[in-house]
């Protein structure tokens, strides 16, 4: 069959690129920090151990996260297989939506829309970070 199936080697690798490929954007700035922080001093072994907590510390939350969801999904199994075609269809308008609303800077002016009314500290507290 050449659909990617739950639970199959091509999902969870076709899952893994599209994790991978929305997180780095976000993961570089972090890795590259660390990777300045390890080259700047403390010899090699610093350096495998900084490189090394930054890893366990990114996977920890993905690891937890992967768990939680398998035990949850146990639990909703039934429902969410009854309603599985709807649930896709749903995320592929939303990923659609999201993406013509990034090309068209929508994204940029509902952001901005948020800020305004969020508290100032929570802002304050976002971009200090």
């Amino acid at each position: 069959s050449s659909r990617l199936e739950a639970g199959s080697i091509g999902g969870a690798f076709v899952l893994g690129a599209v994790l991978g490929a929305v997180w780095s954007p976000c993961s570089g700035p972090l890795l590259s920090s660390t990777l300045t922080l390890a080259a700047s001093g403390g010899g090699a072994g610093r350096g495998a151990l900084l490189l090394g907590l930054f890893g366990l510390g990114a996977a920890a939350p993905l690891v937890a996260v992967a768990y939680a969801s398998r035990r949850g999904f146990a639990v909703w199994r039934e429902r969410i297989l009854a309603r599985a075609d709807a649930i896709q269809r749903g995320f592929a308008l939303l990923l659609a939506a999201l993406g013509v609303a990034i090309l068209t800077g929508a994204d940029k002016w509902l952001e901005a829309r948020v800020l305004d009314l969020l508290p100032e500290a929570w802002v304050a507290l976002t971009t200090r970070i």
